[in-house]
């Protein structure tokens, strides 16, 4: 039952990627003013898996490097699609992806056609839609193509989640690690599971139970590309493609809650408590990004992994 849903849940992440890499083709024209923050995403995700592979050396570990490097490439590209086209689709639905290192914004001009073809064509429309008017008499002024009513959320600058203060993002990130930590540490202590075999045979039968720097930087690095797909990418998709703007955002919020929970599988014993634990913590995750965008998010995942992973010693029967 694991293998099935673990199998399901890598095909649906490889569809939605390729599904990602297409959006960011075929809109590569309006998402152009995202590329420096794809780039930027992307490159910290390199520079934590140099770290990594610099502190994994020091420690006389030597990963094989061919297939670090294959990895490390198809990670770039998924970090830089799935950041360019989550700014697009959170700009698209009003919600600042970055508030605090971009401010708010703005969505693609709609006028701003993904191919010249496009815009020949809605210009051409535009132009046969004036001569007919002018050939029945109505000589009232017709509206430019550049001028022809956008939706509210093009044409007021202001439509984005308003400016957020540092204080209260902090405060609510801190909120979010303690309660997802303490909750964590209660499930655990009541259910005390132990580590799935799964995941014995990743660690090879016989996982350290020490805590490395590598380890560290490592859960860091996973939480960082977990909030940039799940949060940012998926869970603005889902609210763009279905318009779960407003009050039914919580249902994309919901939705790819779910898909993130289901990749934890094969991870404990009991197989419902690591599933317990991960789904009211996505949903604050969510419910952050939302409130107070992607930093607040990102940094909240950082804080509780790197919180979680030296405790869980003290709660999981690790052997």
């Amino acid at each position: 039952m694991e293998l099935l849903v673990a199998g399901l849940v890598g095909f649906t992440m490889l569809v939605i990627f390729l599904v990602f890499l297409g959006s960011w083709y075929r809109a590569r024209r309006r998402v152009r003013r995202y590329q420096k923050a794809g780039l930027l995403a992307g490159g910290v995700f390199l520079g934590l898996e140099v770290l990594i592979l610099i502190l994994l050396s020091l420690e006389n570990t030597q990963p094989p490097i061919l297939f670090v490097l294959i990895l490390d490439v198809i990670g770039f590209i998924k970090i830089v699609a799935f950041t360019i086209m989550g700014v697009y689709f959170s700009a698209e639905i009003g919600l600042a992806s970055f508030p605090l290192l971009m401010g708010n914004p703005q969505p693609a001009n709609p006028l701003d056609a993904e191919t010249d073809g496009e815009l020949d064509g809605a210009l051409g429309t535009a132009s046969n839609t004036h001569a007919e008017a002018s050939e029945e008499g109505d000589h009232e002024p017709m509206l430019q193509a550049d001028e022809q009513e956008l939706p509210s959320a093009v044409q007021d600058p202001q439509h984005t989640t308003k400016a957020v203060e540092l204080k209260e993002v902090c405060l609510a990130t801190l909120c979010v690690v303690a309660a997802g930590g303490a909750y964590s540490a209660a499930l655990f202590l009541l259910t005390r599971p132990t580590l799935s075999q799964a995941a014995k045979a990743v660690f090879g039968g016989n996982p350290d139970t020490s805590v490395s720097p590598s380890t560290l930087l490592a859960v860091a690095a996973i939480a960082f590309g977990e909030e940039i797909i799940f949060r940012l990418g998926i869970q603005n998709w889902f609210a763009y493609k279905c318009k779960w703007t407003g009050e039914k955002y919580w249902i994309a919020i919901t939705l790819s809650t779910v898909i993130w929970t289901l990749a934890h599988v094969g991870t404990l014993e009991p197989e419902w408590v690591k599933l317990l634990q991960v789904f009211p913590f996505g949903i604050a995750l969510g419910v952050l990004y939302k409130k107070y965008g992607a930093e607040s998010a990102i940094a909240a995942h950082v804080l509780f992994n790197l919180i979680l992973t030296p405790l869980g010693n003290y709660f999981i029967n690790m052997q």
